[in-house]
Order: C-alpha cells, then sequence, then structure tokens
C-alpha cells in the first residue's frame, strides 16, 4: 500500500478537481523481469459533484515502449548519417511542408532546424525559389519519380564521409571490419567516384 500511495499521493489534488491523470513506469518483481506499464487515474464523482474515489486502470505498455526507444535509436544512427553527408536532404509532404532535413541543408539555408521543419518550402525559402523548385517538387512528390542532383564535391569531404560511415558502420552494426572497403567502394559507385 505505501508503494503503491508513492505513486498515487502526486495526482490526489487533480483528481479532486476531476481531473484524469496518466503515468508510466517501468515495474516488476525484484529480481525479475520489469515492464514498463502506463497507469491512467479516472476521478469519480458521487451525485453531489464533489470527489468520492478514482479508478485505476493499468495497461501493460512494455512491446509500445520498447518499439518507441529502438525507432528512437534507428532514427539517431539515420541522423548522424545524414548529418554527415556533405549533400542537401529534405524530405517533404504533399503540402510542401518539411518533414526531415540533414544539417547541410539547414546549413546551406542558414537556418536552424526549428525554422525549416514543419515549415513549408516557400516559408524557408521564399516565393520565387519555392516557385523554380516546384517543378521538381511535383515530379517527386506528386509523380513518384526520383530525382538526384549533384554538384562537384571535393574528395577530401566525400572521404571523409565515408570513413565517418564506416567508423558508425562498425560500431553500430554486425558488419565487421574487413567489409570496411566493401562498403566504402559501394558508397564511392553511388556518389560516381569510381
Amino acid at each position: 500500500e505505501q508503494a503503491a500511495a508513492e505513486y498515487y499521493e502526486p495526482f490526489v489534488e487533480r483528481l479532486q478537481r476531476g481531473e484524469t491523470c496518466t503515468y508510466e513506469r517501468l515495474t516488476g518483481p525484484e529480481g525479475g523481469e520489469k515492464r514498463w506499464y502506463q497507469a491512467r487515474l479516472e476521478p469519480h464523482m458521487g451525485p453531489d459533484g464533489a470527489f468520492a474515489g478514482y479508478y485505476i486502470v493499468g495497461t501493460d505498455i512494455h512491446d509500445v515502449k520498447v518499439a518507441h526507444e529502438r525507432i528512437a535509436d534507428q532514427e539517431a544512427k539515420l541522423r548522424l548519417i545524414a548529418d554527415n553527408i556533405p549533400a542537401s536532404i529534405a524530405h517533404l509532404d504533399a503540402q510542401r511542408r518539411y518533414l526531415f532535413v540533414n544539417r547541410a541543408f539547414a546549413e546551406a539555408r542558414g537556418k536552424p532546424f526549428a525554422e525549416i521543419v514543419g515549415h513549408t518550402a516557400t516559408e524557408v525559402m521564399g516565393e520565387s525559389t519555392a516557385a523554380a523548385l516546384e517543378p521538381i517538387a511535383h515530379r517527386v512528390i506528386e509523380l513518384g519519380e526520383t530525382i538526384a542532383r549533384m554538384k562537384s564535391i571535393p574528395r577530401e569531404k566525400v572521404e571523409g564521409v565515408l570513413e565517418k560511415f564506416a567508423t558508425v558502420a562498425s560500431e553500430q552494426s554486425m558488419l565487421v571490419t574487413d567489409t570496411d572497403e566493401y562498403v566504402k567502394s559501394v558508397l564511392r559507385k553511388a556518389l560516381g567516384e569510381d
């Protein structure tokens, strides 16, 4: 009872005002498997409208929580790789709103991520630039074409990206060190370097 009270006491005032409260915690038997649970505290108001207690509904959310953590890890790895590519990368939705941009894209526009992600191409680059890029956006978003624009990238920048990628890949995956040269050769071919 005392352990349970530690989790519910902080919510009593809010419950007494008629507010529903939720919280998540990792719990389980001592020395046993811990799992994530979400508790929802629902106030019970009496016929006179006064607080008469509360109901607790617990839900095992462990699998969802673990899946979200895995997705966050994968997004962090993708961000690490994308931010070290010396080319602008952007993902827009059908309304031309930026969902993702890498560091090179943000730096080329002189704006922080917060001023790009969630904003439209017109808001980020201005009306004339967005209008000039619209035919390309239309081909990609509406027609499903893949378009890559390459510009001259200095060899040392390409080598730096390849080195970082190989390091990250060997540290964070099952790739063994003798595959570094293979990965580099594939990336060089993709960049038109070989």
